[in-house]
């Protein structure tokens, strides 16, 4: 049993790939919890093995009768009650490992009194059925209270063996015996077998953006550096197309406002210039392949995203992230990344960011890639064995 975030996001698409991947010629039937089922059909054709379950949710009256109860009563009572009804069948069945890509799913911002993240995991620990249970490529916060990291430890206490992908985490948990260190998961994908090594590199930059307005949970956070990175965005692709350069705007979500805010950068760099030329790459669920080539092709990468930065790493990009959470910070830090990039609240210039951009050199990160690998070692014991 596979649980990811499979909310068409290419990062944590690409997470339960490279374990589909890896064990595609092996008898192994692998279940995986879907929200949209129609979303991730198109995966029965790659791994026909496959099985997809729809993460269950309460019937509409009991979320309904639960929405008044938290808005009246300010109790999550019902909420949970619905949520461990709806469950149930899933408990019922027995699988031989379970594995929880975690991802960036352990996270507590200010104001928040109940998370249905964690009461999920909570629920899931305490009562799947499986031999083995794995948490991999997981990193921990931000976090604000303590309660709410000592709910987190209960949890990853369970687990047979725990994964974090930055060193920040690791240390803070770093009393569970199971806890283990290894870089994202991502890194050591071998992007060109899946592409092919037939990629024209061309004089064109790519810039990853994501639209910082959507996430409300992070929002009041970001606010007052959001027109900033925007107006930065704007400035490098004036600068770039200026030197009459290609740019490809790049995005990793399949939701519509994904395509709608790049649609708005386009039509803002048009505006100031109606003879520029952009491209654009969005991954819609089924044409990741598309976007790593996309990717392969360009000169230098821009990178917001958290796996835009490491598939531009895999793939031996010059690239500049903007690092937008402390995910990608505590990345950073963990594999002393040397090559230049900003924080959101403090972003070089845009003349700076385009010209390493053009004219950088990468630093090499083998050593990381090749560190990353160890994710299989201990995913090849549990499963093969």
């Amino acid at each position: 049993m596979i649980k990811a975030c499979t909310n068409g996001n290419l990062g944590d698409d690409l997470f339960v790939r490279i374990i589909l991947e890896r064990y595609k010629s092996s008898p192994i039937q692998f279940f995986l919890l879907v929200y949209k089922i129609e979303d991730y059909q198109y995966l029965l054709n790659e791994y026909p093995k496959l099985v997809l379950i729809k993460y269950p949710t309460p019937k509409m009256l009991l979320r309904i009768l639960a929405k008044l109860q938290e808005s009246l009563a300010h109790s999550s009572r019902l909420k949970q009650y619905g949520y461990e009804k709806a469950y149930h069948p899933l408990f019922d069945e027995k699988f031989d490992i379970f594995i929880n890509i975690g991802g960036s799913q352990f996270t507590e911002y200010e104001g928040e009194s109940f998370l249905l993240s964690l009461y999920l995991e909570e629920l899931m620990i305490r009562n799947i059925k499986a031999k083995t249970m794995l948490l991999i490529n997981v990193n921990f916060g931000p976090f604000v209270t303590e309660k709410y990291k000592e709910k987190c430890e209960a949890v990853f206490k369970k687990y047979s063996r725990i994964i974090f992908r930055d060193q920040y985490s690791a240390q803070l948990f770093s009393k569970i015996s199971q806890v283990t260190y290894i870089p994202d998961i991502v890194l050591g994908f071998d992007f060109k077998k899946r592409i092919g090594e037939d990629i024209t590199q061309e004089e064109m930059i790519g810039i990853n953006v994501i639209n910082l307005w959507e996430n409300k949970r992070t929002y009041q956070e970001r606010k007052k550096y959001i027109e900033n990175y925007e107006k930065t965005i704007h400035a490098v692709i004036d600068y770039i197309t200026k030197l009459k350069m290609k740019v490809c705007i790049i995005g990793f979500s399949s939701e519509k406002s994904e395509e709608i805010y790049i649609n708005h950068i386009i039509a803002c760099a048009k505006r100031r210039n109606p003879f520029v030329v952009i491209k654009k790459c969005i991954y819609n669920g089924k044409n990741i392949n598309e976007v790593f080539r996309c990717i392969a092709e360009c000169r230098g990468l821009l990178s917001t995203r958290f796996h835009a930065l490491i598939i531009g790493m895999a793939l031996g990009k010059c690239q500049y992230p903007i690092c937008y959470d402390s995910k990608l910070t505590n990345f950073i830090k963990s594999i002393n990344y040397t090559d230049p990039y900003s924080l959101l609240n403090d972003i070089s210039s845009p003349e700076d960011i385009a010209d390493y951009l053009i004219h950088g050199n990468p630093s090499d990160y083998k050593h990381v890639i090749d560190a990353s690998k160890e994710h299989f070692t201990f995913m090849d014991l549990a499963i093969i064995e």
